[in-house]
């Protein structure tokens, strides 16, 4: 008899664990989908969603807070209105189009930024809350650039290579950093400046580079790169790639025909400017 009634007690025990689980999935509550993007444009619109599964369960409340500040709340219980709209510094709400799955802001400013959560609750009597957040980061991209300038068309060995590279008002602050062939130029060989205007900043960056023959491996070429991030974000990255050739004599005697041809297109009769390049071919070959 001692071991027939534990045996009915494990019975019932699996019994009510069989039965607790089926109330649980029939009332479990989910965030199936849940958007927040991580970049938007300043002056842009951004449509935030969450969307769950309440199950058999009813739901009570659909809530958002930005930085835990509760500015929209959706109720259905709620017999005057089923939205609640709260007033909070950086959120324009689009009244219209906003329920219980979407909240779209308008005319972002960069106090909009900030991390944005999605609380949903379930009634009484198995009252359940679950909720997600992510951050969102108001930028403004520059109008221009990155834009090169001052590179020479050939660069000899041992040949200084100072350019500009500037980028227009930003926000968060552009950070620039120049690229040999690929590798990153060290810091001590650059510098960069920076106007800010309200709180947009624009910057702009002077480099003084020392060139070596092994700079001119790829083809006898030489690639520069100037790049710039928005602040810490580096999916703001942005590029410009330009290339010179290492100074031969073959690219020198090409450079000066290549001159002299276009100055004949130009002022055909200018006899004089002609023979002077001729001489500078010469004395070049006869000097290299």
């Amino acid at each position: 008899m001692f071991f027939e009634g534990r045996r009915f007690g494990h019975i019932v025990s699996w019994i009510l664990i069989i039965l607790f689980a089926e109330n649980k999935v029939g009332h479990c509550l989910n965030l199936t989908n849940f958007e927040v993007p991580s970049l938007a444009e300043y002056g842009s619109s951004v449509t935030l969603t969450c969307e769950f599964d309440v199950g058999s369960a009813t739901l009570n409340s659909v809530k958002w807070y930005k930085e835990e500040h509760e500015f929209f709340r959706y109720m259905p219980s709620n017999h005057l209105t089923d939205n609640q709209i709260f007033p909070l510094d950086g959120i324009n709400l689009d009244k219209s189009i906003s329920d219980q799955n979407h909240v779209t802001l308008m005319h972002l400013s960069f106090s909009s930024s900030g991390t944005y959560k999605c609380e949903v609750s379930t009634d009484l009597p198995d009252f359940k809350i679950t909720y997600r957040s992510k951050h969102l980061s108001v930028i403004s991209s520059p109008k221009w650039g990155p834009n090169i300038t001052g590179l020479s068309p050939y660069y000899a060995a041992g040949q200084m290579i100072n350019l500009n590279c500037s980028v227009g008002l930003s926000y968060p602050e552009p950070r620039i950093t120049w690229y040999i062939n690929g590798r990153k130029v060290g810091r001590h060989e650059y510098i960069v400046f920076t106007h800010k205007e309200g709180m947009l900043v624009s910057a702009w960056s002077t480099l003084s580079y020392e060139t070596v023959m092994d700079d001119f491996q790829n083809k006898n070429k030489i690639e520069i790169q100037c790049e710039f991030v928005l602040g810490d974000m580096n999916v703001t990255e942005k590029s410009v790639s330009l290339a010179s050739r290492l100074m031969t004599k073959k690219s020198v005697q090409e450079s000066a025909l290549q001159s002299l041809q276009s100055s004949g297109d130009v002022c055909a009769n200018n006899r004089l400017y002609q023979l002077l390049a001729i001489t500078c071919i010469l004395l070049y070959q006869n000097l290299w």
